[in-house]
């Protein structure tokens, strides 16, 4: 017999979905970049404040490395905090904007901004930026 409405909306349905899951991303971290926004929503504002230093680099030196703090910045930055967010790693707010867009494919609708972004003066500019923020976190962790 004839399909039931409700039986051939979910078969389209089906369809619609695996046609949308069959293009291939080429950037396969989108889903862990939203998950670890949601991960750091999740956590309740503060829970994150006092609690263990998970950092291998850390607890084998005592000196942050280039990331230490990021997990507590989007904590604080996605509960409101930005004066702690900022506080627990001054990238903090820009990684977390910067996942937020790459989770939502802001790429794909606007190319001319990822060529320039991916551009290596601008690559450059975003590594040298990132290393001095870490020398200067680890000069500050030093005193």
């Amino acid at each position: 017999g004839c399909p039931r409405p409700a039986a051939q909306a979910e078969l389209s349905l089906r369809e619609e979905l695996g046609s949308s899951r069959s293009r291939s991303d080429p950037f396969p971290y989108r889903r862990f970049a939203g998950a670890a926004i949601l991960i750091a929503w999740l956590i309740p504002a503060g829970r994150l404040d006092r609690g263990p230093v998970l950092c291998p680099f850390r607890r084998l030196t005592g000196l942050p490395c280039p990331t230490c703090g990021l997990s507590r910045s989007w904590s604080a930055a996605l509960h409101g905090r930005l004066g702690d967010s900022v506080a627990f790693h001054p990238l903090g707010l820009l990684t977390v904007v910067g996942a937020a867009a790459f989770a939502a494919r802001i790429d794909e609708r606007a190319p001319r901004l990822t060529r320039r972004l991916q551009s290596p003066a601008v690559a450059g500019s975003i590594a040298a930026g990132w290393v001095a923020v870490w020398l200067l976190r680890l000069r500050a962790a030093r005193h």
